[in-house]
């Protein structure tokens, strides 16, 4: 004799007849009653599990905001809190029946997503039939590009009347609503105003107070006045760093290091023999929180005058954009020296070609890629290389 289980649920009894849904493929139908073996079990429901344990966290970071004076995120839990549990009571209620309940549960899911987003939250993604996304039920690969779809989405922004009626005005970072975890930022050297008798190279990159530096070098070489040795490149020295975490702007620095090249000490006479060899000795260093960029415009280059300092213990120079940050006394300003002069945009595109496809400007710029890999490689992954540098070392002199 052949048998074969369904589990379902029910939810309307009928002469003869169950109305009920599949709970493994979610279709809806009816069920022959002599076909129908009842059973008392609890029903699980991971829609409503997924909206009581939302409201339980958002009441949660409702209490943290009002207590550290975040009333502008207070003010915006606040009303999200608020929708969220007039639909949770509208789920809830007897009076409305099954077929009512799953657009809410739909609607109310949205809302949940959209609020992670606003709120900066983590956000979850989901399968076909609307449960949570993770290792159990997801292919490890399918769950990454899920992720990523779910970064590079944008949320709709609210409109209202009055907004129509205001002249256009450049927009800021601070005042977007929502911003992606990913930006590009580009970076124009224009010129350094520095006393110098030799050739000196700039070293942009990317410094974190966590992490050190999380990206590679932009090398900008420039003549002892202070502009690009290269004619061509004069206000024509441009990079992207690419995919730089936004929500890490606060913790994240531009730094700018010079490197004297020329001979081994500025005083020695030319026709001393080691006069005549070139070596790399460091000069100084600049450096910009990338914090200050929040409330540039994000619709035209913002100019920057960075400060020249100075390292007056030589043998720290590999570890200066932490001293500068932390403020060490080995730090010193450099006399005479007026400034690193610099132009900066934040493009807040989270997919690099997605921003040159709508920048045509930027195909031909040299892009400064991240240090490392992310947690899964994708196919096409571009970059295959492998970088070895000598930040400092530690010499003895020997007298033979």
């Amino acid at each position: 004799m052949f048998s074969l289980v369904i589990k379902s649920r029910l939810w309307k009894k009928g002469d003869g007849w169950y109305k009920g849904i599949n709970l493994e493929t979610q279709k809806k139908g009816i069920l022959p009653k002599n076909h129908v073996q009842l059973k008392d079990t609890f029903y699980h429901d991971p829609e409503m599990e997924e909206i009581i344990s939302s409201l339980r966290e958002w009441s949660l970071l409702l209490k943290n905001y009002y207590k550290a004076r975040k009333m502008n995120e207070f003010k915006m839990m606040k009303e999200r809190l608020i929708d969220l549990q007039n639909l949770y009571r509208k789920v809830k209620s007897p009076d409305i029946t099954e077929l009512m309940r799953i657009p809410l549960k739909e609607t109310a899911l949205a809302k949940i997503e959209e609020g992670r987003r606003v709120m900066g939250l983590d956000l979850l993604v989901r399968t076909a039939t609307g449960l949570v996304a993770n290792e159990e039920n997801t292919p490890l690969i399918t769950l990454y590009k899920m992720h990523k779809e779910m970064a590079f989405r944008d949320v709709p922004k609210r409109k209202t009347q009055s907004a129509k009626n205001k002249p256009a005005k450049l927009h800021t970072i601070k005042e977007q609503q929502t911003t992606p975890l990913i930006c590009q930022l580009y970076l124009e050297f224009e010129v350094v105003i520095c006393p110098a008798s030799d050739p000196t190279d700039l070293e942009f990159s990317l410094w974190s107070s966590t992490y050190g530096s999380i990206s590679e070098n932009f090398l900008a070489p420039v003549s002892p006045s202070g502009l690009p040795i290269d004619i061509n490149k004069i206000r024509n020295t441009k990079t992207i760093f690419r995919d730089v975490p936004f929500r890490e702007f606060e913790d994240l620095f531009l730094v700018c290091k010079l490197i004297r090249r020329g001979k081994l000490l500025v005083e020695e006479k030319v026709k001393d023999k080691k006069a005549s060899m070139e070596f790399r000795r460091p000069k100084g260093v600049a450096v910009l929180p990338l914090q200050s960029l929040i409330g540039a415009s994000t619709e035209k280059i913002s100019e920057f005058k960075l400060k020249l300092l100075q390292c007056n213990q030589e043998h720290m120079f590999h570890n200066v954009a932490e001293l500068v940050v932390k403020r060490n006394p080995v730090i010193e300003p450099i006399p005479t020296a007026e400034g690193v002069i610099i132009g900066t945009r934040v493009y807040m595109v989270s997919d690099f070609n997605t921003l040159i496809d709508s920048e045509p400007s930027l195909k031909d710029i040299p892009v400064t890629s991240k240090l490392g890999f992310g947690d899964v490689i994708m196919p096409g992954l571009e970059r295959n290389d492998l970088f070895v540098t000598f930040e400092h070392g530690e010499f003895n002199q020997d007298r033979k």
